[in-house]
């Protein structure tokens, strides 16, 4: 019992400092113009055409991925955080940072 209680403490460290991250991020969208998401279909030359991409070992991640990246896989889109009305603001990053630990705990 005592190893899981520092394993939460661990991951709501980890959690805080990536949403803290997140949210330096959408204050400054420029720096979230080198994410690029996982396309859901490449180019395949053995088949020569246009498939599938295999599924990914992380799909939570690429999906929060996604997300920051302003919902495009080819070419980042982010958004500057817009004020929340509760003195700070949250845009693309910090919300799919959000959304990715909701998932997990689901």
């Amino acid at each position: 019992a005592r190893g899981c209680g520092a394993a939460m403490r661990a991951d709501s460290s980890v959690y805080r400092q990536l949403l803290r991250l997140s949210r330096q991020a959408d204050r400054q969208p420029s720096r979230l113009v080198t994410l690029l998401g996982r396309p859901p279909r490449l180019y395949s030359p053995q088949l020569r055409k246009v498939a599938r991409a295999p599924p990914t070992r992380l799909p939570f991640v690429e999906d929060a991925i996604w997300e920051a990246a302003g919902g495009s896989t080819e070419y980042a889109h982010p958004a500057e955080a817009a004020p929340s009305g509760r003195g700070a603001a949250s845009g693309a990053a910090a919300t799919a940072v959000r959304r990715h630990r909701r998932r997990a705990e689901a």
